[in-house]
């Protein structure tokens, strides 16, 4: 069986004690992983432990995406990078390369690498303009998240503007992501007619649901302070 990228197969000793123990490959599925790796809650061993049942489970996306989330928290980001490449080299077609792609330039942020980042997530929306509005949501948001780290808050803006109609438009559901990027939103940053067209703009699209009431009670409220 093909191993993700030579990640960890051994165990790992520090201070004396074990990290991680080979885990054998039969005995491993996605879920068991999954499992594992919400249970990490920033414990290296616990993270190590994750890492070498990625491997065990083998050359598979999510066993790369899992990887690369162990990676980032044991702070080896790089080799972060290379599992969330991989998961997204072997998404060619599929309509999660976006995703997976962005997963890539949280690397580039995590080494302060904000502008190469950017232009990376940039190219790839553009590029994957067809995939699903919900994940070009979450790549919007996360191509604001570089875009506040170097103070562009007017770009920010329309990243998070973007994020919550793209968000609403495939969902029609207010979720934490739709209130994280509209928590975000810095109106000092937008002229008054733009603050104003933005909150026209989420209320059009937002159905008027009882799921959705208080969501747009928030930005109902907002707009009317404009007036």
């Amino acid at each position: 069986m093909k191993k993700t990228i030579g990640i960890l197969a051994t165990v790992a000793m520090v201070g004396g004690s074990v990290l991680a123990q080979k885990v054998e490959p039969s005995t491993v599925t996605i879920d068991d992983i999954r499992q594992a790796y919400s249970e990490i809650k920033g414990d290296m061993a616990k993270a190590e432990q994750c890492l070498a049942m990625c491997e065990a489970l083998g050359d598979e996306i999510l066993s790369h995406i899992y990887a690369g989330n162990c990676l980032r928290t044991l702070k080896r980001y790089e080799d972060a990078r290379a599992a969330f490449q991989r998961a997204a080299d072997m998404s060619q077609g599929d309509s999660g390369i976006l995703d997976r792609l962005s997963l890539v330039v949280i690397t580039y942020y995590d080494l302060g690498q904000y502008q190469a980042g950017i232009d990376m997530l940039r190219a790839a929306i553009a590029e994957y303009s067809g995939a699903k509005d919900t994940v070009q949501s979450i790549a919007f948001y996360r191509l604001a998240d570089g875009l506040t780290k170097l103070g562009d808050h007017k770009e920010s803006n329309q990243a998070l503007l973007q994020s919550i109609l793209l968000r609403m438009q495939g969902r029609g559901v207010v979720d934490v992501y739709v209130q994280r990027a509209f928590d975000r939103l810095r109106p000092g940053d937008m002229t008054a007619e733009e603050y104003t067209t933005a909150l026209a703009d989420i209320i059009k699209i937002t159905p008027a649901t009882e799921e959705n009431a208080e969501f747009l009670g928030r930005v109902k409220s907002e707009l009317e302070k404009m007036k």
